[in-house]
């Protein structure tokens, strides 16, 4: 049991050692290979939509034929435009900054201390998902290396499991151990 788990670990540390290693020397590479997985998906989440909107008894649903259209149009336009991505990530980021930096702002009329760090944090993150809308190519950069950081955490995690695994299995084959 544990020889595959420990086989197990080997492989995920692998593969996500290698998918990081791709994430930081072809950050458009990353983005363009996650463009054609999430666009692939939405096209295919579209004709599925399509699909079973027509198989309704009662007639077909406008507004899932609508859905439908556009899962199909968003999925060609990812794949078109990969960079659309950043864009879209950095509108989510620009939108928490904006919360953060009002929070920090309500903080500060609550009488909380430490609203001021929060509004620097806020500000930063609003930098950044303007920096990452504006400049795609940037942000395109930014979101492959954060995926490739997260890569490196996984693998880290692996190895670790690995590691703790041999120590419980050498502790229980000791003899001191029964």
């Amino acid at each position: 049991m544990l020889k595959h788990t420990k086989t197990n670990l080997i492989v995920d540390a692998l593969i996500m050692l290698a998918v990081a290693i791709f994430c930081f020397v072809t950050p458009q590479g990353t983005i363009s290979t996650l463009a054609w997985i999430l666009g692939a998906l939405f096209i295919v989440g579209g004709v599925i939509t399509f699909i079973v909107s027509r198989k309704k008894e009662e007639g077909t649903d406008i507004l899932r034929l609508v859905t439908a259209i556009l899962m199909a149009v968003v999925g060609v336009i990812i794949i078109l435009r990969p960079n659309i991505i950043a864009i879209l990530v950095g509108l989510v980021v620009l939108v928490e900054g904006i919360d953060f930096t009002m929070l920090s702002l309500r903080y500060r009329k609550a009488g909380i201390r430490y609203w001021g760090a929060l509004l620097a944090v806020g500000l930063l993150i609003v930098l950044l998902g303007l920096w990452a809308v504006l400049t795609p190519w940037v942000g395109a950069t930014m979101l492959s290396v954060i995926m490739g950081l997260g890569c490196l955490g996984v693998t880290a995690d692996c190895v670790m499991a690995l590691i703790s695994i041999d120590r419980v299995e050498n502790f229980f084959k000791s003899p001191t151990a029964n």
